[in-house]
């Protein structure tokens, strides 16, 4: 389908310097100047109903990708006619506050037909120009919209943005039945795209569950196929290489005990190349509280958190540094390759 397109016979730059060049006989214009913006107001969660009125709410706007075609929950036509905004097929809907600068203003347009309301701090879009509703999902959702909805958002903590900037967002606005063709073609590449993500993720799901199991087998049966096997005299281990010994962790590792100052050397937990998945290495701020509890690790040592360490919380260290309190550090004491255990505690032997 897209070795069909052809390029427009003359082209025009838009005034905006992100935007660049769109075709001739297109306009680029505000929002503001096609259409008006109101701000969304409603209760609670409590009101919701499983029958009712559908009603959008703001976090809905992170659920639904660019359109809205179903409500996750109703309000009842009292409330919904009293207590909430009702909205309009093809109205787009932003969210009016977010956790970060890339997620603020996310949008998507209503395409629900019939009664429907939205809920509070959701900032309503209502064209005033014919306009394709779908087309309208796709350019309010798109780069050049995220970032212009990025550099207009306000805050730190909580990052908000408002119907006041956003009338000033440009977009470009071709005939409606461009927009109509524009709609298929996206619709069209979109339902292809999605098919082969949901492939490829199959295939990545099948070659880690290969990869655990090739894992898996070398770190318990080696990599002779037909190496004679004993009991381990551990149920769950079964039977390993008859010249394998079968040892308590105790009798491999020891604890080691070596604190530091958790400065600049405060390591993050995904650091060490995963190896364990608690993220949270404590706080610099309790660092005079708790200067002694805090563990240094060196390459090679074992890193295994106190609470759940055979719970896939545990591995060995590429990185040297300090870790969080909430961990102990262990080093082998006799002579082996931990390059091993790294593999082998990553099993489900050990995290299953």
């Amino acid at each position: 389908m897209a070795a069909e397109l052809k390029p427009h016979p003359a082209y025009k730059d838009s005034g905006v310097e992100w935007l660049g060049t769109v075709p001739a006989h297109w306009e680029v214009r505000h929002l503001g100047r096609i259409g008006r913006f109101s701000k969304g107001g409603g209760g609670t969660k409590e009101d919701a109903t499983e029958h009712g009125v559908p009603c959008v709410r703001y976090g809905d706007l992170y659920t639904h990708h660019r359109f809205i075609t179903a409500s996750r929950t109703c309000v009842s036509p009292e409330l919904a006619a009293t207590v909430y905004t009702p909205i309009q097929y093809g109205d787009v809907l932003f969210a009016g506050s977010g956790e970060t600068i890339d997620e603020i203003g996310r949008s998507a347009v209503n395409l629900i037909r019939g009664p429907v309301c939205c809920g509070g701090d959701v900032i309503i879009f209502r064209p005033s120009i014919d306009a394709e509703a779908r087309f309208l999902g796709y350019v309010a959702d798109c780069s050049a919209s995220v970032h212009q909805k990025a550099c207009i958002g306000r805050g730190f903590t909580v990052v908000h943005i408002y119907s006041s900037d956003l009338k000033y967002m440009t977009v470009a606005v071709p005939p409606v039945p461009e927009q109509a063709a524009i709609v298929r073609f996206l619709d069209h590449a979109d339902r292809r795209i999605r098919r082969y993500i949901q492939a490829k993720e199959t295939l990545i799901a099948l070659l880690q569950e290969q990869k655990q199991a090739v894992i898996h087998r070398a770190v318990t049966r080696g990599l002779d196929p037909n190496v004679r096997l004993k009991p381990s005299g551990v149920d769950w281990l079964g039977e390993v290489p008859a010249r394998w010994k079968v040892l308590r962790f105790g009798r491999l590792f020891r604890e080691v005990v070596d604190t530091g100052y958790p400065d600049k050397e405060l390591l993050s937990i995904d650091r060490f190349l995963g190896v364990v998945r608690q993220s949270d290495t404590g706080r610099k701020q309790r660092a005079s509280e708790e200067r002694s509890a805090y563990k240094r690790v060196r390459p090679g040592q074992l890193a295994y958190n106190l609470m759940n360490a055979f719970m896939g919380s545990i591995g060995v260290s590429s990185l040297g540094g300090i870790l969080s309190p909430a961990y102990a550090v262990a080093e082998p004491i006799v002579k082996m390759d931990t390059r091993y255990f790294h593999y082998l505690l990553r099993t489900p032997l050990y995290t299953g």
